[in-house]
């Protein structure tokens, strides 16, 4: 990607389930992939990236399995993982919306 046109009008949402999706994308070897498709639905395109429909489609996009990428949305292994490190972050004194 060569940078993105950002959208004015995008809305601030919930990031949750696209840092899981985007940790399942990266044991899949997809995580770079993921980044691009996700900066760009959301800074470019506005669009809300916390939807379930819309993380299928963009994970469809890059090439992964929908049905397990939404299935690791409730996979306690990577909610955990998620949980872990926005705690990580808070404790260096850093602010996390989530």
């Amino acid at each position: 990607m060569q940078g993105i046109n950002f959208n004015p009008n995008r809305l601030v949402v919930p990031t949750k389930k696209p840092h899981i999706i985007l940790d399942f994308a990266g044991k899949e070897g997809k995580q770079h992939e993921m980044q691009e498709v996700l900066f760009r639905a959301y800074f470019a395109e506005g669009r809300n990236i916390s939807l379930d429909q819309v993380l299928k489609e963009l994970v469809e996009e890059v090439g992964l399995d929908a049905d397990k990428a939404l299935a690791a949305l409730r996979d306690s292994k990577y909610v955990s993982s998620f949980e872990k490190g926005i705690k990580e972050t808070q404790t260096k004194g850093l602010f996390c919306l989530t």
